[in-house]
């Protein structure tokens, strides 16, 4: 592993990265393993999957370490005995940490002799480079070959995309809500419509479940953008912003995989995306572009705007491939059909939020609150699919007016992505 790839200090390097951001990769996944009463159910398969060999989730844990380790990847676990050291903030800088994941689980035993651990790997921080996406090839490669792995509709990879160890100014951010906010429904395109229609969408909800989108549910996409491009701090801008030490951008929204090429393709995407929101020289340009595009329909027509067009405008033909050669591939109706289903799903979350957010008002003016200076704070319950482990301090700013008149805290909620 080339060991300048992984982000020292926030001095000028000599690394030959593609960029100056970083960024780090979570991956959750189910390891099987059988009991040893009883007999493979797959003899043929010379992956490990000893029950007595690996009968915890440390002794899991421990295994794969070893096995990185012989394969020149640092790596450390965090164990689950409460008498184990934590690994040190040198270790967490420089290896891949192992640990189990309460919130991954075999929902559907996939044979009665199988016994399924819920464990996440996340990498250290890592400069944009091949030396890095090589690291995760071999990672994955090591856990693939090795074990008998799977993923679920509980499980997701996160994507944490960092400015070394310099963080993001307000502009920065401002600038990245806006674009997830007007690609959005092409971005949800690149996912399956089970992880954005199904039990799975909370993970990926729209973005007007925020405070601003729940007290306008019938606002139009572009005054939803020109109310993101008005904010002035970070509490404008997002509900329960993290004001932590890590100073990254966490996208959560895509479903579990231990494919190696879906995995660096959305790191490349969500790359090009903080990119974009980071290097704009032309702010006025962006801000058109933005506005042009905010309210197109999806599609491939000159008044319309599809998810390869944006992917272009990114800077990322190869992911325009990846992604585009799918929604090619599919029937044309059920592609129509999806986009219309994604729309539908949108309107029902706003009127649910407008729904959440009137009760609370109530609830709040039966108690004798004043809901006209900031009673309209909270909602949308960020942190994703919730498993973060973490508590998140709720910001709550005084209200504005709305465009019906009604007081309300202008952040947007952000559940398939975290600032920490």
């Amino acid at each position: 592993m080339d060991v300048e790839s992984t982000p020292k200090d926030s001095k000028p390097k000599a690394v030959k990265s593609e960029t100056r951001l970083t960024f780090g990769v979570e991956i959750e996944y189910l390891l099987a393993t059988v009991h040893p009463v009883h007999p493979s159910p797959d003899p043929r398969d010379p992956r490990e999957y000893d029950g007595k060999k690996l009968a915890t989730v440390d002794d899991v844990n421990l295994d794969i370490l070893e096995k990185l380790k012989a394969n020149d990847v640092p790596a450390s676990m965090l164990w689950t005995s409460a008498t184990r050291a934590l690994p040190s903030d040198e270790e967490l800088e420089a290896n891949w940490l192992l640990k189990n994941d309460a919130t991954v689980l075999g929902l559907v035993r996939i044979h009665p002799y199988y016994r399924e651990f819920g464990m996440e790997m996340s990498s250290p921080p890592y400069y944009y480079d091949e030396a890095s996406r090589e690291v995760i090839r071999l990672v994955l490669k090591t856990l693939r070959k090795n074990y008998l792995v799977r993923v679920n509709s509980t499980t997701g990879l996160h994507v944490h995309v960092g400015n070394e160890y310099d963080g993001f100014t307000f502009h920065v951010l401002r600038n990245l809500v806006a674009i997830l906010y007007t690609y959005e429904r092409q971005i949800r395109l690149i996912l399956p419509a089970e992880r954005v229609q199904g039990l799975q969408q909370k993970f990926c909800r729209p973005f007007p479940w925020g405070s601003f989108g729940q007290a306008n549910p019938d606002i139009t996409r572009l005054d939803f953008l020109n109310h993101i491009l008005s904010s002035e701090n970070y509490e404008q801008l997002i509900i329960d912003f993290t004001t932590g030490s890590k100073r990254t951008i966490e996208f959560r929204l895509h479903q579990g995989t231990l494919d190696p090429d879906a995995i660096l393709h959305f790191i490349h995407l969500c790359i090009k995306l903080t990119e974009k929101a980071c290097l704009t020289k032309n702010q006025d340009a962006l801000i058109e572009r933005l506005r042009n595009d905010v309210e197109k329909p999806i599609g491939l027509g000159d008044q319309e705007c599809s998810t390869v067009d944006m992917l272009m405008w990114l800077g990322c033909p190869a992911q325009a491939y990846y992604y585009g050669i799918a929604m090619v591939a599919t029937d044309k109706q059920k592609f129509k059909e999806r986009i219309e289903e994604d729309a539908r799903i949108a309107r029902d979350h706003a009127k649910m939020a407008y729904e959440v957010w009137m009760e609370a008002r109530r609830k709040e003016k039966a108690l004798g609150f004043d809901v006209g200076d900031g009673g309209g704070g909270g909602g949308g319950g960020g942190g994703g699919n919730g498993k973060e482990g973490r508590s998140r301090s709720r910001s709550r700013s005084r209200s504005r007016e709305s465009s019906s008149g009604s007081p309300v805290a202008p952040g947007v909620d952000l559940s398939s992505f975290a600032f920490s």
